[in-house]
């Protein structure tokens, strides 16, 4: 099983959508851009707190989730939105990133004992 698996439906197009304000109009562009930009906000929080993300969190967490459709939200309405630009408009998003990065490494000395 791969480790990140949970981490693919932990926010919805659905999700996202509600998260910034916009009705499902079935706009192929919309949702293509949605998809685009969840997508990337996946793989920026798995690179930003830890790529195993998945493994120590494998249940839906709400610091995830928020983690998530922020930096969607973020790469929808700025097609140049970086970590350091958003976390520059953020510092919440930085703080969270630490308080994964510490519980991963906490779950880590759990696991060896």
């Amino acid at each position: 099983m791969d480790n990140d698996a949970p981490m693919v439906n932990v926010v919805t197009r659905d999700d996202a959508l509600t998260y910034l304000g916009i009705d499902d109009t079935g706009d192929w562009m919309i949702n293509r851009n949605i998809d685009i930009a969840l997508n990337a906000a996946i793989e920026m929080v798995r690179g930003s707190v830890n790529p195993e993300i998945g493994k120590y969190f494998p249940e839906k967490d709400a610091r995830i989730h928020k983690l998530i459709l922020a930096y969607t939200a973020e790469f929808f309405e700025s097609r140049e939105a970086t970590a350091k630009t958003v976390k520059a408009k953020h510092a919440w998003i930085d703080n969270l990133e630490w308080q994964l990065r510490l519980e991963i490494a906490r779950k880590k000395r759990e696991e060896q004992g």
